[in-house]
């Protein structure tokens, strides 16, 4: 058995051969097909570069070329190579060149319209594959076997004898990348008196909860939902937005500007810092860097330092029982921006104040820092501490812990694990992008292929105990905003719907569950509206059953 090495497959069959660096493959014949997209068939044959073959006509094939050295031909013992660009050989009777012309049966060779006999030609190739031994590539080879990760020992070409003809060596393909670095701790600390500074701290003074950065416009604040200009700053410069962000990008976040357009990371100001107002309010952010129009735009949304309880996001204090049970799968769903990640820092502060866990957070970037009060919290820092959501929730399997918190549910991998360890004893807490419990089953559902949605159903339908929706409405006084939920309990009839693929019955099951605490949105927005928490035409516009909002009003 001839080892292979360097790519993700090479084999070797019917001896004499060894496949190189990325996919190569051989039979009966005695050949080394190396550098990329190599395949060679019965006869004895180097393919390589761009996908070349060559089938039972013994020919050497590099780069797109028939073996050659500086563009002439090389010639050893009186035996010719001859470079072409392009070559096939097929039934030891046709060689192509140049044009793709090819003549058959005559020992003709075409190329560029002009014509010869080859022949004598031919036959001295024919007969040069049958000696073939490359000193220098055994060396090559033994070289990249000590790179590899997996140690083979050195193969060296077996020949009916030795030949005074020798190779000139075969450049390999490009080593794959060195491993992307994470960020530093330095990345993340935003430098003091800068204009990045200054705007970070501004967003504290206004008490905002995002700031947006768009070249072309000045910065534009949210403040209680609303979108404000800061209007004593001018317009953002074309480059002024990257120049700002460039010092806090990692290899991995440079990347993936790069290939997706988009990146996520985290940032904080000095703690120290002496501010007019909002002092201790905010003092990390999470950054999002993006391309509109071919230049980059920043979103930049405020983390309070300080941990949320359910009570001070007016949330009800029933949400603290979903926290009770120590296995089960509980999902926030909301839009974005509707407070999603400071519902689940109110459950992991419910969880970390009463009672003694190991608690870990995986997040992108890490939003809310707990202190260990009771429980034991570690916090994942994804693109710091970990490459990725279904790497950090599979290693955190191993690593003893009784909640894990999932900051998102991005792929089939990470829901795939997240079901599995709600399955097998945890308490996972996690968010999804959905308008209600219906479409967060749909999401979860629908990440995997036909084939294994059953299943799929199957496991969520005894993983799952509750999905919370929630929004954030505008005050009627103009001081702020409150949420509204929906809540679904996992009873028996729910499951059943989820397993029979019933879904359109879930919206039924939650009006049922009252005595069970569920509640659906329209009655969460109508004891908003008789409350005088919220106005009418706010709560109209976030309901998605008008009708039963409206009979729910009317009273």
């Amino acid at each position: 058995m001839i080892p292979a090495f360097g790519g993700p497959c090479g084999t070797a069959g019917g001896g004499k051969l060894l496949a190189a660096v990325s996919t190569g493959s051989a039979g009966r014949g005695g050949l080394l097909a190396s550098v990329s997209k190599v395949a060679a068939t019965p006869g004895g044959l180097l393919a390589g570069g761009d996908g070349l073959s060559a089938t039972r006509g013994g020919l050497l094939a590099i780069h797109g070329e028939i073996f050659a050295s500086g563009g002439r031909p090389l010639a050893r013992g009186g035996e010719v190579f001859a470079r072409v660009g392009g070559l096939s050989g097929t039934s030891g009777e046709v060689l192509a060149a140049a044009g793709g012309l090819s003549g058959r049966g005559g020992g003709l060779l075409a190329g560029r319209g002009r014509s010869q006999q080859i022949l004598p030609f031919i036959r001295m190739l024919f007969g040069m594959t049958e000696h073939l031994r490359d000193p220098d590539l055994d060396r090559l080879v033994r070289e990249l076997n000590e790179k590899s990760a997996k140690t083979h020992s050195a193969a060296a070409l077996e020949g009916d004898g030795a030949s005074d003809l020798v190779f000139e060596p075969v450049t390999p393909a490009a080593a794959a990348p060195d491993i992307l670095r994470l960020r530093t701790p330095d990345q993340a600390l935003v430098a003091e008196g800068g204009s990045l500074d200054t705007l970070l701290a501004a967003v504290i003074q206004q008490k905002a909860s995002d700031l947006l950065l768009i070249s072309g416009l000045p910065p534009i604040y949210r403040i209680n939902g609303r979108l404000v200009r800061m209007e004593d700053h001018g317009p953002l410069e074309g480059d002024e937005v990257g120049r700002m962000f460039q010092v806090h990008l990692g290899t991995k976040e440079r990347q993936d500007l790069e290939e997706r357009g988009s990146t996520d990371f985290s940032l904080s100001i000095s703690r120290g810092r002496a501010l007019d107002e909002g002092i201790g309010a905010a003092w990390r952010f999470r950054v999002n860097v993006h391309r509109q129009r071919g230049e980059l735009s920043a979103a930049v949304r405020a983390l309070p330092s300080e941990i949320p309880t359910l009570s001070g996001l007016n949330l009800p204090p029933s949400l603290a029982e979903l926290i009770k049970p120590s296995r089960g799968l509980v999902l926030v769903c909301g839009p974005t921006g509707s407070g999603k990640s400071s519902t689940l820092a109110a459950l992991v502060g419910e969880i970390n104040r009463t009672r003694t866990s190991h608690i870990l957070t995986i997040e992108d970037p890490i939003e809310y820092e707990h202190r260990s009060i009771r429980s034991a919290i570690e916090h994942i820092e994804v693109g710091r501490d970990a490459r990725s959501f279904h790497e950090a929730l599979r290693a955190a399997l191993r690593q003893d812990p009784d909640v894990i918190l999932v900051g998102e549910m991005r792929d089939l991998e990470t829901v795939a694990t997240a079901l599995t360890a709600a399955e097998t004893g945890h308490l996972v807490l996690s968010t999804l992008h959905t308008n209600d419990a219906q479409q967060a089953v749909h999401r979860i559902v629908d990440v995997f292929p036909p084939a294994q949605q059953s299943q799929i159903r199957h496991q969520l339908a005894l993983a799952l105990h509750a999905i919370v929706v929630q929004t954030l409405v505008p005050r009627a006084d103009g001081k702020g905003r409150v949420p509204a939920i929906e809540l679904l309990l996992a009873s028996y009839p729910v499951r059943h719907h989820i397993r029979s693929d019933n879904l359109q019955k879930l919206y039924n099951e939650i009006t049922l569950g009252k005595r069970q605490g569920m509640i659906t949105m329209e009655e969460s927005l109508a004891q908003l509206v008789q409350n005088a928490a919220i106005d009418i035409e706010e709560a109209r516009m976030r309901a998605s059953h008008p009708e039963a909002f409206e009979s729910l009003v009317r009273g």
